[in-house]
């Protein structure tokens, strides 16, 4: 349970003193479980997963909707873990280092405003809905599955764990457009805690976990709120923090610059938490689920805001939409053509030149590049025979 404690003081006045095994630090212990060539000459590329949810509809026909499947891919969860497992491996044989577990919408609300699914029943017989014990259960499953998609292979999980706003339905995680009650930061970093929680409770569960994902975060509050949601758990983790461009004007959709998004992200001074202490600064941070064409620019603003700020960047966390051509529609739920689509160049091409030269301008510590959105593993094994053969 999330609490204001004198435990959760002490905790959070202790970690002043792990700020640095929060940052940099822990990301190269991480580099332990996989293999990496020439891994003491060249700051690391990392390969991340695609998108999970796309590639379940492109390619094995699941069809997502609110209603009926409010926490959207984490519902395979309840229905079809053979199907989650074989897209997870097909992710860890087209070349990812790193895998994202299918709870990025997974929520309370969302499973226990799921029906029951029960495999030995017919449609017409199932009815209820999750417990809110069944849904710490089912969440806490996806864990050991997307594990478990290595097999004998090296690689690192990451418990992926989207917005308050990927949650909602319709999802506003694009427009950062959340109810009264979740306009603060303090609300917002009690609910994160709370599922966070989800996990941590169980050690066993914990363990496997070598880093925590926020991603899609549409506001400045939010972002502080994730970091003082880690500054209270009583087993620290790395984590990264990436949040969404969706709008042309290379803002969050919050309207915040990326000045002051760099900063919520890495500033080691409190924010609006009863908390005492700093929180502790994410190993890496960028950008997800936004268009490739965006990248260059917003890139060179974090360098050039870490520079005006004199911060040392962590790692870059890279992970576009796929989908070059098309753009998604929130209200109807559906892809359709991009009004920008023409001159799209291919997105492996396109993801490999902005890797090189962001390597070649050498401001971070590491890159984690992957795919979100209509990114299919053919995608990642394509950006990854490129980044191997780099390496």
């Amino acid at each position: 349970m999330y609490e204001d404690s004198t435990h959760v003081r002490q905790h959070a006045l202790q970690s002043v003193h792990n700020a640095t095994d929060a940052g940099r630090p822990s990301f190269e212990r991480l580099l332990d479980k996989i293999e990496i060539p020439d891994r003491g000459r060249h700051k690391p590329i990392l390969i991340l997963d695609g998108g999970l949810g796309t590639t379940l509809e492109d390619e094995y026909q699941v069809t997502f909707s609110s209603r009926d499947t409010p926490t959207w891919s984490s519902h395979l969860l309840a229905s079809s873990l053979e199907t989650l497992l074989e897209v997870h491996r097909s992710f860890v044989q087209a070349g990812a280092d790193i895998i994202l577990t299918a709870t990025y919408q997974a929520s309370f609300n969302g499973f226990t405003s799921t029906r029951r699914y029960d495999l030995n029943v017919t449609s017409a017989e199932r009815g209820g809905f999750y417990s809110q014990e069944e849904a710490g259960h089912l969440m806490r499953s996806a864990i050991p599955l997307a594990r478990s998609a290595f097999g004998s292979k090296k690689g690192l999980l990451a418990l992926s764990l989207g917005a308050y706003g990927a949650t909602m339905i319709p999802s506003t995680e694009y427009t950062g457009k959340y109810p009264p009650e979740m306009g603060d930061c303090v609300n917002l970093e009690r609910w994160h805690a709370q599922r966070i929680n989800v996990f941590e409770a169980d050690q066993k569960t914990w363990n496997e976990v070598d880093l925590v994902a926020f991603e899609t975060l549409p506001r400045v509050d939010e972002i502080q709120a994730v970091r003082n949601a880690m500054q209270v758990l009583s087993m620290q983790k790395p984590f990264w923090i990436s949040s969404v461009f969706p709008n042309d004007d290379e803002k969050l959709p919050d309207g915040s610059e990326v000045m002051d998004v760099l900063e919520a992200m890495v500033a080691q001074t409190p924010s609006e938490s009863k908390l005492i202490g700093h929180p502790p600064t994410p190993v890496g941070i960028g950008i997800n689920c936004t268009k490739v064409s965006k990248l260059r620019s917003l890139i060179q603003k974090f360098e050039e805001a870490a520079a005006s700020m004199q911060v040392h960047l962590p790692h870059l966390v890279l992970y576009p939409d796929g989908a070059n051509n098309m753009t998604y529609d929130t209200t109807s739920q559906l892809w359709g053509p991009a009004k920008d689509a023409a001159g799209v160049g291919k997105w492996e091409d396109e993801m490999f030149d902005i890797v090189h030269e962001v390597q070649e301008r050498d401001k971070w510590a590491g890159i984690v590049v992957g795919g979100c959105c209509k990114t299919r593993p053919q995608h990642i094994a394509r950006l990854s025979e490129k980044i191997k053969h780099k390496r």
